[in-house]
């Protein structure tokens, strides 16, 4: 626990996510790490990433993944995570613009034999479902679980739409300050 709250000029508090997952849930990252293999700097500013959730059978190929606790992802459109972006969030908007907290990035892997390129499609993405945390962080953190979740009740296309234009490789992609 921290000492004292966060002032909201560095952070804006997220809930955690409550709704349904599945493959068709539009998701995105937020994170400073490389931005491909031949990199070797780490950016100033949060990229924005689109990513898909790949069904759990497709995640069984790759050793380790558990079902119960985990979702795996795919970079979309050109772009994914990379070193530096471990424990970076994993999130889904409405079309209110209302953000909830997915997962934490866990672990990054690459097909075996696979010419991927770290920061490109084709790499997975292992995230820690965070729901299934909410009572002990609410247990933790002394706040109620109700204060903790969220479900966006994202019904609509323009929901799943709404971060499927960002393209990473664009000036739209970087994050100044807090997530919107």
């Amino acid at each position: 626990m921290l000492a004292s709250p966060v002032p909201a000029s560095v952070a804006t508090p997220v809930k955690i996510y409550s709704g349904g997952i599945d493959t068709s849930l539009q998701v995105f990252a937020a994170g400073y790490g490389l931005t491909g293999r031949s990199s070797n700097s780490y950016p100033n500013s949060a990229h924005i990433v689109p990513l898909s959730i790949m069904d759990h059978k497709n995640c069984t190929m790759y050793e380790g993944f558990d079902p119960t606790t985990q979702l795996c992802v795919a970079g979309a459109r050109g772009g994914n995570l990379c070193m530096g972006d471990e424990g970076a969030p994993l999130l889904v908007a409405n079309n209110k613009r209302s953000v909830a907290l997915l997962g934490v990035a866990s672990y990054i892997t690459e097909p075996s034999g696979s010419l991927v390129v770290c920061g490109e499609d084709g790499g997975v993405v292992y995230f820690e479902v965070s729901r299934p945390w909410a009572q002990w962080i609410s247990k933790v953190a002394h706040v109620t679980y109700n204060d903790l979740i969220i479900s966006l009740n994202i019904t609509t296309d323009k929901d799943h739409d709404l971060y499927s234009q960002v393209d990473a490789n664009s000036s739209e992609s970087v994050i100044e300050g807090p997530l919107p």
